[in-house]
């Protein structure tokens, strides 16, 4: 694991080199882009900020974690500049091999010590992200290896993939024996049965029994409910959370949004976005095994283990975590918001 530290001054450009993705770490996906919703490819500059609030006092250790954008076969994050309240901060990169995740670790312990009570942070990250939907061939030769695959159909703490959340796959599917087919009336039956309605208490946590039992939620619920099934019958899934991006020049963005991919062999991750299928009617063709660029992923799995925290596993991985001398510290402020930059900016 290589360590970095830069010394930041209030606003300073950045270079990928030491924590770009290697061929090796992302498989070149064999995407063929086609018509989806919106825009086909967009580059965004995405601001990224916390404060943290009410950092007790005699405070000796303070260390934030926060994920970064995802290389991927449809995303790629071309640079990131950042700036302090504080000036000067140090922070390292660290990869997540299991579900090629990376984190930025902050230390700010020093400031802490010099009786900062709030500290402000903010990276705005630069993002090319494609739209893109499956053409993909059944002759290739995509495949997982035996350990991804398993871990792939494995249970996390809320998505179980036995009792109810199975009884209802099985029953789903009926006697369809092709995955790409079991995957498509998994999808259909959700979107159908499940209402996007953030009412009921219990929605968010990514509960695929909550969402099972309750029929409503977001799109954690959604996609929870989605990976259980399929991996109840089968099929690899995983969870992908990451922001939504409104289209138009510039915003505030409220928090997070998520979706799914499932795999197939001979033709690889497929994504889905159940939730805006059911809020977007008119997208559910689109979002089966397409997505639109309007979004930017941040991290991939469910129960993640990040480096260097006292927290042994964290359910999804999207805000700030925070840790007060170990302890994980939750008096915070989160602001995100987007700028486009457009073909001609992007020359300059």
């Amino acid at each position: 694991m290589k360590r970095i530290r830069f010394h930041i001054m209030p606003v300073i450009a950045l270079s990928l080199a030491a924590i770009q993705l290697s061929a090796e770490d992302v498989p070149e996906a064999k995407a063929t882009q086609v018509e989806v919703p919106g825009p086909k490819e967009r580059t965004i500059e995405f601001n990224y900020g916390f404060i943290i609030k009410e950092v007790p006092a005699g405070t000796k250790k303070l260390h934030v974690w926060i994920p970064m954008p995802q290389d991927s076969a449809l995303q790629k994050l071309n640079s990131f500049k950042m700036r302090s309240s504080v000036g000067v901060v140090n922070y390292s990169t660290y990869r997540d091999y299991e579900n090629h995740n990376a984190f930025m670790h902050f230390d700010l312990s020093r400031h802490a010590r010099m009786g900062k009570e709030d500290i402000s942070i903010d990276i705005v990250f630069n993002v090319t992200r494609h739209a893109s939907h499956d053409t993909w061939s059944e002759g290739s030769d995509e495949k997982l290896k035996p350990l991804v695959r398993k871990r792939y159909l494995s249970a996390h703490k809320l998505v179980p993939v036995e009792g109810n959340i199975a009884d209802e796959a099985w029953e789903s599917i009926g006697t369809e024996d092709a995955p790409i087919a079991r995957a498509r009336l998994l999808y259909n039956h959700i979107v159908e049965t499940v209402q996007y309605d953030k009412s009921v208490e219990g929605w968010g946590r990514g509960d695929a029994i909550f969402a099972c039992q309750a029929r409503k939620g977001n799109c954690t619920d959604f996609h929870s409910l989605y990976i259980g099934e399929a991996r109840a019958v089968n099929i690899p899934s995983r969870f992908i959370m990451g922001f939504p991006i409104p289209e138009g020049a510039s915003g505030e963005i409220a928090g997070y949004h998520c979706w799914a991919e499932f795999f197939i062999d001979g033709r690889g991750w497929l994504p889905i976005d159940a939730s805006e299928a059911n809020k977007h009617p008119e997208k559910k063709e689109a979002f089966f095994t397409g997505l639109d660029a309007n979004r930017i992923q941040f991290s991939i799995g469910r129960d993640i283990r990040v480096p260097k925290t006292r927290t042994r596993l964290l359910n999804y991985f999207i805000y700030p975590h925070i840790e007060v001398n170990g302890v994980p510290h939750e008096s915070f402020e989160k602001r995100f918001s987007y700028k486009e930059v457009f073909a001609e900016e992007a020359k300059k």
